[in-house]
C-alpha cells in the first residue's frame, strides 16, 4: 500500500491481506451546561454512533480562562451516564467544557465534542 493509504498490509505466509481501517466513534453531540451556581455546573450530552468502538468511558475536560484542558476524573462514566455535576469549580470565572468517548484501546476514540462556554 501507499504510505498515505488508509489501508495497511499484513504479510502472512507470503500473502498480503488488506485490513479495513477502524471507524472511530462519532463525537458526542448536544452538549449543554445547566444549573450553574457560584461553584458548580451540570454538563450533559448525547452519545452518537459507536461505529467500531467498544466503549470504555466518557472523558470530560474543563478549561478555565486561558489555561489548558484539564480532565475531570469524577465524570469518567459508563456509556448510559451522559450527565455530570462539576463541583467546587472557581466562582466568577469563564470556562470551556468538552466531552470525548474513550474506547477499549482500538484507536476508535471519538474526537472531542464542540466546546461550550459558561461562567460561574
Amino acid at each position: 500500500p501507499l504510505a498515505n493509504s488508509p489501508w495497511t498490509s499484513n504479510a502472512a505466509d507470503d500473502a498480503t491481506k488488506a485490513i479495513t481501517p477502524v471507524r472511530p466513534m462519532s463525537a458526542p453531540v448536544i452538549l449543554s451546561v445547566t444549573d450553574i451556581t457560584g461553584d458548580s455546573a451540570t454538563i450533559s450530552w448525547q452519545a452518537d454512533a459507536l461505529h467500531d468502538c467498544v466503549f470504555d468511558s466518557w472523558l470530560l475536560e474543563l478549561k478555565q480562562g486561558d489555561g489548558g484542558w484539564q480532565v475531570q476524573p469524577a465524570c469518567s462514566q459508563p456509556f448510559h451516564e451522559t450527565t455530570c455535576r462539576l463541583q467546587d469549580i472557581a466562582c466568577n470565572t469563564q470556562f470551556m467544557v468538552r466531552v470525548s468517548g474513550i474506547c477499549d484501546g482500538s484507536g476508535a476514540d471519538s474526537q472531542p465534542s464542540e466546546a461550550r462556554k459558561f461562567a460561574t
